[in-house]
């Protein structure tokens, strides 16, 4: 019997500053692909009538988001999309600390992004910090928009001052290749279709230039690692939920606690409601184990070997806000510590990679990303 496969979904992050036009290109992006049914884009420019407030496109993104929340469960809600036969998912983050909790969190694993430019005003240093923390995270491919180029009269000339100044930023940032390209959201310019009045420009549109350079992630073969299982609570029936953020964990796995040594055995999987039998590095999963677990709590790891446990590290972080002499948390999965901070670099920049010293008061399990916060916000983020 031949089953209809699902394409896979292709996550793209969405940056640029506010109002250069993050929220138009989605709410139009909709529009054109016919991801959004015209009876409700007939109501919602009633609404906007009525109330006398002139109709934007982002008012689509809006009620997408308003109707996507009822199902799905997320910090930020992806505009979905499917044309020729590919499913992108858009997802726009207005903030440093959206970006890097929603990136963390899993949200979103994207290893691309559209950055967008105020064609009047140029690229600015939040976008940077944002390219800067994008680059840090795994985004390896980006296409750059030069938005609202109606402000700047459709003129060839502005446009290519921009597309320099805008390309230099990006090799700034590690996106060398980056294709730079010119549009105008509220129109749909150069967005799904040409315009006449971009004609100078012989590139892709937008569309055209994600689905050559935007393709679904390959799966590679990875060298055997251990399992690392971060816990984030434990059910009143004794389910333990939380995150695989290595390895694998399967039905009948012989599993033990960090920082303690008891043993335990997997005796079900379930994503939900459903038994899957196993899951991978990212997903979220509940397990069931032999014996029930009676001291397992929030931040307690599981694994299938040896973890090594760590109170003093070195590597580099990006900050979003210079750590004060406060008390700061260090967070890793569920882990967490409190912690001291010593910058080992001279020069402090903000959303730039800096060599940091963390000294933790509890030993904790390393793996992957972490944030640093200081009352409760993040102020920075690592690799390890």
């Amino acid at each position: 019997m031949n089953r209809k496969r699902t394409a896979a979904r292709i996550p793209i992050v969405v940056l640029g500053e506010k109002d250069h036009g993050k929220s138009t290109l989605l709410g139009r992006l909709l529009y054109e692909t016919g991801a959004f049914p015209n009876d409700r884009l007939s109501e919602i420019r009633k609404a906007a009538k009525k109330s006398t407030r002139r109709f934007e496109w982002a008012h689509l993104l809006d009620s997408f988001r308003y109707e996507r929340e009822n199902e799905m469960t997320l910090d930020t809600v992806p505009a979905i999309v499917g044309i020729n036969g590919a499913v992108y998912e858009f997802i726009d983050v207005p903030g440093h600390r959206s970006l890097i909790k929603n990136m963390l969190s899993g949200a979103t694993r994207a290893r691309y992004a559209i950055a967008l430019v105020d064609a009047a005003e140029g690229i600015k240093p939040q976008t940077i910090r944002h390219l800067n923390i994008a680059r840090f995270l795994g985004v390896s491919h980006l296409i750059a928009v030069i938005n609202k180029c109606d402000r700047i009269g459709y003129s060839r000339e502005k446009f290519t001052r921009a597309e320099k100044l805008t390309a230099a930023a990006l090799r700034k940032c590690a996106f060398p290749n980056a294709a730079v390209l010119p549009l105008v959201a509220i129109t749909g310019d150069n967005l799904i279709r040409r315009s006449h009045h971009l004609a100078w420009f012989r590139g892709p549109t937008l569309f055209q230039a994600i689905e050559k350079n935007f393709h679904p992630a390959v799966s590679r073969r990875e060298p055997r690692r251990g399992l690392l299982f971060a816990v984030q609570d434990v059910y009143a029936d004794g389910m333990v939920v939380g995150r695989v953020t290595r390895g694998r964990v399967r039905c009948g796995a012989a599993l033990s606690i960090v920082p303690d040594t008891r043993a335990y055995r997997v005796r079900a999987v379930f994503s939900g409601s459903r038994n899957v039998n196993t899951a991978g590095a990212g997903d979220l999963a509940g397990l069931t184990l032999v014996p029930p677990p009676r001291k397992i709590i929030r931040g307690d790891m599981l694994s299938d070997g040896t973890i090594a446990l760590y109170s003093r590290i070195a590597t580099r972080c990006i900050f979003i806000k210079k750590p004060s002499t406060r008390a700061i948390t260090f967070e890793s999965g569920f882990q967490e510590s409190a912690a001291h901070v010593k910058l080992l670099e001279k020069r402090f920049i903000l959303g730039t990679p800096l060599m940091a010293a963390i000294r933790l008061r509890k030993k904790c399990a390393l793996n992957g990303e972490f944030v640093l916060k200081e009352r409760g916000a993040i102020i920075a983020l690592g690799k390890i």
